[in-house]
Order: C-alpha cells, then structure tokens, then sequence
C-alpha cells in the first residue's frame, strides 16, 4: 500500500436534539453531542469519522 500525505484535518462539532432528555445521576441530557473529524490527503482522497464525546 502506498503512503499517503495527510494535508488537513478538520474537525466538526455535532449536536443532535434529543426527543426528550436522557436522565442520569448528573442531571437531564437534552443532546448528543459528538466530534466528526475528516482527513483529507494529498492524493484528494477525504475519510471521516464520527467520534463520540465522552
């Protein structure tokens, strides 16, 4: 496999509302919250991945 140059990463922030809040010890969850990173290459070649926030 060839190698590929990493020219940028980005990184998006993602709220989701939802329905009604997700109650836990801490207090009300009212949306998820999760971190879309995307790699961009060289070649023109972008992959992405949704990450959770823990």
């Amino acid at each position: 496999m060839d190698k590929a140059l990493i020219t940028k990463i980005e990184l998006h922030k993602l709220s989701v509302p939802l329905k009604e809040p997700f109650i836990i010890s801490l207090g009300p969850i009212y949306s998820a919250d999760n971190v879309v990173v995307v790699v961009h290459t060289e070649a023109g070649i972008a992959g992405w991945e949704n990450v959770a926030r823990l």
